[in-house]
Formats: structure tokens, sequence, C-alpha cells
């Protein structure tokens, strides 16, 4: 996959968890939604998956690229992959929760925003 696409990919990463964090914001965070909660409930279910089907094809081919390179990897290839590698228990826990564990709810948001953060970084070390 060209380095193109790959920043393309990225920039499309961070603009997903972005929209995900206004949507739960404007959720969960107003006394009397602006939208129909409802349709923005499936919004973000969806944005969610397309965040998740991103992340995991930019971890395939950054996989595939680290293991057919034979150079050592240097300190920022490091730090961007365990910052990407990060996101991964975050996104487990927090579908846990939601799915499973209702009364640990008020964990979603920060953890949304967590996600976000760190998506940012990783891929601002592009």
């Amino acid at each position: 996959m060209s380095p193109w696409l790959t920043s393309t990919l990225g920039f499309l990463f961070v603009i997903l968890a972005a929209v995900q964090v206004w949507l739960m914001l404007e959720i969960i965070g107003r006394e009397k939604p602006r939208f129909n909660e409802k349709v923005m409930s499936v919004i973000h279910r969806w944005n969610g998956r397309m965040f998740l089907l991103v992340y995991f094809v930019l971890a395939f081919v950054m996989i595939q690229r680290i293991a057919q390179s034979s150079a050592p990897l240097d300190t920022r290839t490091i730090i961007h992959a365990a910052l990407a590698l990060s996101i991964l228990p975050l996104l487990f826990v927090k579908i846990l929760i939601v799915r499973y564990y209702p009364q640990a709810f008020s964990y979603v948001l920060p953890m949304g925003v967590a996600i976000l953060a760190i998506a940012v970084a990783f891929v601002g070390l592009m």
C-alpha cells in the first residue's frame, strides 16, 4: 500500500475518532439533544465500525511492512506502534462496557476521548 494511501487512511482514522467523540457528546452530554438520539446512536455505531475497519486495515498493512523490512526499528516507529497497539484494549473494554456492563457507562466517554488523543498522537508521528 502506498504511503499516500496509508497517510490518507490515518487522516480518516483521526476524523472518524473525532466524529465518534462529538456524537457521544451530542447523545449523552446535552440535557436536551439537538438531534434525534436514536439516529445519532445508529450513526455512532456505524462510524465505530468504520473506525475499527480502518484500524485493522492499517494494522495489517503496517505489520506486513515491518515484517518485510530488514532494517532495525527506530524509536519513532516503536512509539508509533506502541500507541497504535494501545488503542486495541481500550476499544475492547469500551465495547464490553457498552454491551454488557451498563453500570460502568460513565467510563465510556473518557475512554473515547483517550482513544481520540492516542489516535491523534500516533497519526501525528507518521
